[in-house]
This record gives structure tokens, C-alpha cells and sequence, in this order.
């Protein structure tokens, strides 16, 4: 915002009643704005706060977020910007010669508000930094804190190890001096997604209990006027592979730079559980209908002519579930006898993309009257169909089309045709993806 006040004939009263004043132009940042006034020197002083800096900000402190370094600290009154400074050693500190920093850098100036961000790779991976922050006005700043550098967050935990205990897994590490606690306790896995376990710790061990597997390709493959058989790959009992943790230590300044586990390099894993079906009809709420501790399979008996119903599928050990598989559904063949389905209209399909691999392909058609299932074919083969659909379900995704090297994806064609338990329709024509 910008204020003048051009004023002839004040300046002129001004300047004849008082013989020395002098029209000066202000820049207070705590308006933001200009203030031109005729005023005397001494007025201008205590307009713009009275020309002294502000106190040092207090309570600094550092810790390290994500994959950068957060320096904080309280606000000072009448500051209006701050500055930051960074040294690798507290020793001899940071004090300013000649108006330039040593043997500190400068790395914050201008800073708004009692936060800064530090994102520099060689800070963040560094064993020890140092920071000191001044408040600034226009009048000047505050002085340096040499001796007294932002708190620090404690050390880096180390001897940070994972081994099996009975069902579980105990994750352990060393006492940190200055820790107040523990936190963002991560499992990784070989990709480096990392899963938060806990977000305090309080104590030097954790017991993880790996989540159950999540059941998938759960489908519809056979039916009958009064039953649908639902069937699912069986899931993976035992595990074998590369249990990664990473933790930090905490205090009231922030946390360290995450430890991570050394000794997780082959952790195998046995799970003992049970799958769980849920099913509801095409108005209802999924209820639990079967739990079985082997079988993949689940025949449904409870199901009407021509109806849809629909279903998914968990593993569950005595301690939790896992997530549910994703829902599918299935419609029953009608009473009596049917005709066989025309063949289905609309058929179509396009190309997705799948990050760091090759394209997969989907394809989608209408609904067809009377169809209780789909066939899907690639290319010239209609011999055996490449996936059979249940219906209501009308799509399906190829994550195998034709490949080139390095899994790129190559010119791929389908078709499709409507089935129930009279027959099959005749294919429809080839769709290409290219």
C-alpha cells in the first residue's frame, strides 16, 4: 500500500515555522508502505520504532522432516524479517566481520515468518550442523548468539536391528543421550515405499507384526440358477524377503535423520490364518457369509434365478485382517430355458499406461441381455479365451499383451463374445490397439 500526502502549502507552513525540518521519505515495512511527511527527524525515528533492532528470536531449534532440515524459532517483536546462518562446527561460532558472516555462511535472508526450510543434500547427510537466526527491522538486527547455537535434535540412533520373535518381529536399537523418545518408526520395502508403524516410541524396542496379505484375483467362474462358485488365488503363507527399518530419535528441538536396520536383509515370515468371504446382494450390505482356513473356493447355494450378487475377500490371522480384496460380482444363470445371448454391442478399448513398465490394454463392451459371462480373446486365437468375464463386469484389463524387448508394449487385437448357460453369441469384430 503506498500513502502520500502532497500537501503545497503544509510543506511551505512547515518549512517557514520551523526553518530546519526536513520532508523525508520513509520506508517502514511494518505498514508495508511509503509515508511521505513533513516531519522532523526525530519524528521520523519514532515513527519507524524508534530505531532500535529487535531482541534475538529465543527458543531455536532444529530437526530433520522428510528429506530436509526445519529450522524454528519463536517470533520477535518488531522484527520483520530474519536471517539464518549455518556453520559445520560450534567452535569459534558465527559472528559477523565486516559485515560478512564467519566462519558461518549465510543460507536464510529475508525469512517471513519463524520457520525455515534447510533443503540443501550435503547439510541434511552431514553428522553435525549449527544454526544461528537474528531478527531484523529496518534499524538493524539483532546480534548473533555465537555460544549459543539452535538446539539440536539427539544422534542418530544406532545398532538399529530386526529379528523374529515368535509371531512377530522385534525391532531394537541402542539408547540415544539426549532422546526424549522415539519416532516415525518406518518399515520399507526393496523399492524403498516405506509404511509408517508408530509414531512414538518410548523405550528401545518395538514389536511389529507384519499385516496379513491381501487376497486378489478373487472372480465368479462357474454358475448355476441357484449357485456361484467364487474362487481366488491362494495367498503367499509364508514370506521371505527384506525387512528395512528406519527410525529416528526425538527431543523437544525435532528428530534426528532416520537410523536404518542393518541386520534385515533375510527375514522369513510364516503366517497362520483364514480367509473370510463377505458377500451382499445388488441392494444389500456386504455380510460375512464363510470363513475356511485352506480352501479358495466358496459355493454359494443362497442365490435366486437371474439375480446379481456380489463379493470380496480377506485373510485373517488371530491378531488382524487384512484389507479386502476388491469386490466382484457375479449374476446367476435364469430358471428354465434361455437363448443364446446376441453378440455384445459397443465393444472398444484403449490403452494404459503403467508407470516405469510397458502399456497395458483394456477393453470394454455393453451389456448384453441374457449374458451371465463374457470371453475375451487376443488376436487370431478362438480357441481358449485369454479371460473369461462374469457378468455384470463389462471390462477387462490385459496386463500380458503383446510384448516387445524390454516389455514394450506391441500391437495388440480382441474380441469378445456373450455367453450364458445356452451357448455362446458369435465374436464380435477385432478391436486394435496399436
Amino acid at each position: 500500500m503506498r500513502l502520500i500526502l502532497s500537501l503545497p502549502w503544509l510543506v511551505s507552513a512547515e518549512l517557514a515555522a520551523r526553518g530546519g525540518a526536513h520532508v523525508l521519505a520513509l520506508r517502514c515495512r511494518k505498514v508495508h508502505g511509503w509515508l511521505l511527511l513533513p516531519i522532523t527527524t526525530w519524528f521520523a525515528v519514532a515513527a519507524c520504532g524508534g530505531g532500535e533492532p529487535p531482541e534475538p528470536p529465543i527458543n531455536q531449534r532444529f530437526g530433520y522432516e522428510g528429506s530436509a532440515i526445519v529450522v524454528q524459532w519463536d517470533e520477535s517483536d518488531d522484527a520483520e524479517f530474519y536471517k539464518v546462518y549455518v556453520a559445520d562446527s560450534p567452535d569459534p561460532g558465527c559472528r559477523l566481520e565486516a559485515g560478512e558472516p564467519s566462519p558461518c555462511i549465510e543460507i536464510g535472508r529475508d525469512v517471513p515468518f519463524g520457520w525455515f526450510e534447510d533443503a540443501s543434500e550435503g547439510r541434511y547427510n552431514r553428522e553435525r550442523n549449527f544454526y544461528w537466526v537474528v531478527a531484523c527491522n529496518d534499524s538493524g538486527c539483532s546480534e548473533i548468539d555465537s555460544a549459543n547455537p539452535a538446539l539440536s535434535p539427539p544422534g542418530t540412533p544406532q545398532n538399529l536391528s530386526a529379528a523374529l520373535d515368535g509371531p512377530s518381529i522385534l525391532v531394537d536399537w541402542d539408547p540415544v543421550p539426549d532422546a526424549t523418545h522415539y519416532g516415525n518408526l518406518l518399515t520399507c520395502s526393496h523399492h524403498n515405499n516405506c509404511r509408517l508403524l508408530v509414531d512414538v516410541v518410548h523405550g528401545e524396542t518395538h514389536t511389529y507384526t507384519p499385516p496379513p496379505p491381501q487376497p486378489f484375483g478373487v472372480r465368479v467362474t462357474e454358475r448355476t440358477s441357484d449357485s456361484l462358485i467364487v474362487q481366488w488365488p491362494a495367498v503367499h503363507e509364508r514370506y521371505h524377503g527384506r525387512y528395512e527399518f528406519r527410525l529416528s530419535a526425538c527431543n523437544e528441538a525435532g528428530c534426528s535423520r532416520p537410523s536404518v536396520s542393518a541386520a534385515s536383509a533375510g527375514l522369513s515370515y510364516s503366517y497362520v490364518g483364514r480367509y473370510q468371504v463377505h458377500r451382499r446382494s445388488e441392494q444389500g450390505q456386504f455380510e460375512l457369509v464363510e470363513s475356511t482356513a485352506t480352501r479358495t473356493e466358496y459355493v454359494d447355494l443362497d442365490v435366486r434365478p437371474d439375480s446379481v450378487y456380489f463379493y470380496k475377500v480377506q485373510y485373517c490371522t488371530d491378531v488382524e485382517c487384512s484389507a479386502h480384496s476388491d469386490e466382484t460380482g457375479g449374476l446367476s444363470e435364469a430358471a428354465g430355458e434361455v437363448d443364446v445371448p446376441a453378440a455384445p454391442g459397443g465393444f472398444r478399448g484403449e490403452k494404459i499406461d503403467v508407470s516405469g513398465g510397458g502399456d497395458d490394454a483394456r477393453v470394454l463392451w455393453n451389456a448384453t441381455a441374457g449374458a451371465t459371462w463374457y470371453e475375451v480373446f487376443q488376436d487370431t486365437d478362438s480357441t481358449w479365451p485369454d479371460a473369461e468375464i462374469s457378468a455384470p463386469q463389462t471390462s477387462y484389463r490385459d496386463s500380458s499383451p503383446n510384448r516387445g524387448a524390454f516389455g514394450t508394449y506391441l500391437t495388440t487385437s480382441y474380441r469378445v463374445r456373450a455367453c450364458n448357460k445356452a451357448g455362446c453369441s458369435a465374436l464380435t469384430e477385432f478391436v486394435t490397439l496399436d
